[in-house]
């Protein structure tokens, strides 16, 4: 039997989620067992599995004296987790689910990482979809820049389009916790959070409540988790308790978030996330899909073949400037922000209103989703002596609302 001893070097908890895992729990134990960096806290947490995963458990628990076995009657991802946490020693946290795998590099690599990037609250890396039946892999990777980010690039660049970025047509981080690496009081801290009674979205709602509490990420470009899409799969599984489900979702998130860096940009990708799920909800069971822009772009108010200043580049001004290029719907288009500064320096191609007014131009489109706001812009334009009827704004719609408002179906409580 190993013998682990505890001198004094970092030590990662590793807590690994299992529920009814056997033919998949072997596999994952011999890659975390097999690790090149062997400082480990392997908690499992049997989550009242009723095939013999508890027995697989047991069996490593002897062999090997990282491992720390917890049996517990089913509560759900969530609270074996959070059980998970409340055992761990380990300065760093890393989540497993007991179907998957990992590399056998991945912990060094991150270790690295963290060693040589002024130890971040939280380290993110990529993941790798495994297709068993038809052989296919993917690989999906961060779709900011592999750097290390602080606390306020975090509110900036990463929080208001970590579901989606509608500009760059993908999300900012993966809403997989399980290609985190995570400093013990941010998880902790984080799954203040949680609902134990989440059981869709889960890992995207506790990403969005680590990230809220961040000082530090650093990003890295590298895949080392292994997800297995097989029968068993949340993906493949249908639920006639979804739609409730994502009531519950949406409602844990908005208020998490309230209580932390609320703003209507994080508002609108919430609604997202959720309609990302309803979406694939309403293809798999109805065999309709629906296209998911974050915000509808107000053509009604504006004539085709126009000169238009989109004002605004939170999610709601991204989703309009993707709609008019997709659509082809303006003459020709400017984008700016009172932010522009900022906002250029972080990538995102804008100007200053000054200098958009100067072109020509047909509409101001005011991108935003506050009435109150704006209002407030409305009335900083007045400055500069525009045409009122050159203004305009219209409380912002998601895909999703206008779907359940035009077609009358759904649960309309979901979207409010």
């Amino acid at each position: 039997m190993e013998q682990w001893k505890d001198d004094g070097k970092m030590t990662i908890s590793v807590v690994i989620t299992v529920y009814n895992d056997e033919q998949y729990l072997h596999r994952c134990l011999e890659s975390i067992l097999n690790q090149t960096f062997e400082n480990l806290e392997i908690i499992l947490i049997n989550d009242g599995s009723s095939d013999n995963s508890g027995n697989i458990c047991n069996e490593y628990k002897l062999r090997d004296s990282r491992v720390k076995v917890v049996h517990r009657s089913n509560e759900g991802t969530v609270a074996a987790r959070r059980c998970g946490l409340a055992c761990a020693r380990g300065q760093l946290i890393s989540f497993i689910d007991g179907d998957d795998w990992i590399e056998k590099d991945m912990y060094e690599h991150l270790i690295d990482v963290y060693n040589h990037s002024e130890y971040p609250d939280m380290i993110s890396s990529g993941l790798i979809y495994e297709y068993p039946k038809s052989g296919i892999r993917s690989i999906a990777l961060d779709g900011v820049p592999a750097k290390r980010y602080s606390k306020h690039e975090i509110r900036q660049s990463i929080l208001p389009v970590l579901i989606y970025d509608p500009v760059a047509g993908q999300n900012s981080v993966l809403t997989s916790v399980c290609t985190k690496l995570i400093k013990k009081t941010v998880a902790q801290k984080a799954m203040e959070y949680m609902k134990t009674s989440l059981s869709l979205g889960e890992d995207g709602a506790y990403v969005y409540f680590l990230m809220a509490n961040c000082g530090s990420l650093s990003i890295i470009h590298k895949a080392f988790y292994h997800y297995e899409q097989h029968e068993g799969s949340q993906n493949y599984k249908f639920d006639p308790n979804a739609f409730e489900k994502l009531i519950r979702l949406e409602h844990t998130m908005i208020e998490g978030m309230k209580k932390q860096v609320w703003s209507e940009e994080i508002r609108g990708q919430i609604e997202y996330f959720v309609l990302g799920y309803l979406g694939r909800l309403v293809e798999k069971n109805f065999h309709f899909r629906i296209r998911k822009y974050a915000y509808l772009f107000p053509f009604s108010k504006c004539e085709r073949e126009r000169n238009i200043i989109v004002y605004g580049a939170g999610i709601v001004g991204k989703s309009y400037i993707q709609n008019l290029r997709q659509t082809k719907y303006a003459k020709r288009i400017l984008w700016a922000d009172k932010n522009y500064v900022e906002l250029r320096a972080n990538g995102i191609n804008v100007i200053s209103i000054e200098e958009a007014i100067k072109e020509d131009f047909d509409y101001i489109v005011i991108a935003v989703k506050n009435k109150g706001v704006a209002q407030e812009i409305i009335e900083d334009l007045k400055q500069y002596q525009i045409d009122r009827e050159k203004i305009v704004w219209e409380y912002p719609s998601s895909i999703a609302e206008f779907f359940v408002r035009e077609n009358k179906v759904g649960n309309k409580e979901l979207f409010d």
